[in-house]
Parts: structure tokens; C-alpha cells; sequence
């Protein structure tokens, strides 16, 4: 079974989100996306409480091979994709693993916790996102063993835009984030 995982925040999912799942909906025979308690790399701004964040992601996923995995908000271990890794391949045993991730993380690989066993235990699926694949010296910081694929994916838009975007009473259109989360964050009065 080929298994694609996506992890991150999701604080919130937005519509390049909701691409990604639904591009990779077709490659994989499932997806699990896995919402963490607060990335190793964000450590300065926590997100809003799990509970919404999942339950926005419910709002998202519209393919029946995606699920939302809360291992790592609910594991005592830190939500280092290297514990993930072990529990995916704990779980399900004998398939292969592809890990989503987008160009900023995939350029930070080699700062890594345990990288060296994630990368010989996974695939990775590169979403640019400013759609401008180009070679960076950062990325020979870490041998890839040529299991990276990087996909062109022009969405030049993050969450923290979009909570930005919140905060200072911005207009935000549908083309960031869908109706539904859109209505879900003024509904529990988030990112005020």
C-alpha cells in the first residue's frame, strides 16, 4: 500500500491545503494527515487549540482515502516526523510511505531531527510553493538519494497570511481559505 502522510499545524488549513490533499488523494492509496501540537520549527508562535484545528480540517477533506491521524497531538513525543515515521511503519507494515511536505521544509531537511532515518524510510513529495522549482545549494546539505519529487504548485498564500489577514479585519476571499473554515473561524471567534 502506498501511504502519502502530511503533517503540520494547519492553523488553518487553507486552500493549498485542500490542493495538496486532493492532488495526492489520487497518487496514494491513503492519506493521513496528521495535525501536530506545535512544529519543532515554531516554537515562538503557538497555534489555536487542536480540537479546531481538526475539526477545520474535517471541514476540508472530501476524498474517502483521506483521515486525520492524531497520533502526534496525542503522543507524549515531541511531533518530531521521525516518531511519526516510526508509528506509520509500526501500523502499517509493508507499505511505503511518502512524505508531503512543502519547499520551505524540504530547503530545512538537513536541520532535521534523526533525518538520515526518516529519508531512508520514506519518500518525499515536494510542494513548491511559489511554483519556481530551482536548485538551492541548502538542498545538498542532505544526500535525498534522488527519493525527493518536487511538484510545481503555484499558491503563494500561508496560514499565517491568513490569520494575518484576520487579526487586522482584512477581507479574505474564497481563494484562500473555503467557506466552510471561513465560517467555522468567525463562528469560534479565532485569530481575534
Amino acid at each position: 500500500m502506498k501511504i502519502g502522510f502530511f503533517g503540520g499545524t494547519f492553523n488553518p488549513p487553507h486552500k493549498g491545503h485542500e490542493k495538496i490533499i486532493d492532488y495526492c488523494s489520487k497518487l496514494f492509496d491513503k492519506i493521513l494527515i496528521f495535525p501536530n501540537i506545535i512544529s519543532p520549527h515554531k516554537l515562538d508562535s503557538p497555534p489555536i487549540d487542536s480540537i479546531h484545528r481538526i475539526n477545520m480540517l474535517e471541514l476540508i477533506i472530501k476524498n474517502d482515502n483521506v483521515a486525520i491521524d492524531t497520533y502526534e497531538i496525542k503522543s507524549e513525543l515531541s511531533s518530531y516526523t521521525d516518531n511519526t515515521v516510526k508509528y506509520l511503519l509500526n501500523k502499517y507494515k509493508g507499505s511505503t510511505l511518502f512524505m508531503i511536505i512543502g519547499k520551505d521544509q524540504f530547503l530545512n531537511l538537513h536541520n532535521w531531527h534523526n533525518i538520515n532515518f526518516i529519508l531512508n524510510n520514506t519518500n518525499i513529495l515536494c510542494f513548491d510553493r511559489n511554483g519556481r522549482t530551482r536548485t538551492n545549494h541548502n538542498v545538498n546539505k542532505v544526500s535525498l538519494n534522488s527519493n525527493a519529487e518536487i511538484v510545481n504548485f503555484d499558491f503563494p498564500v500561508s496560514s499565517s497570511v491568513v490569520r494575518e489577514k484576520i487579526y487586522k479585519r482584512e477581507q479574505i476571499t474564497d481563494s484562500f481559505i473555503s467557506i466552510e473554515v471561513k465560517e467555522y473561524i468567525y463562528e469560534h471567534n479565532l485569530y481575534i
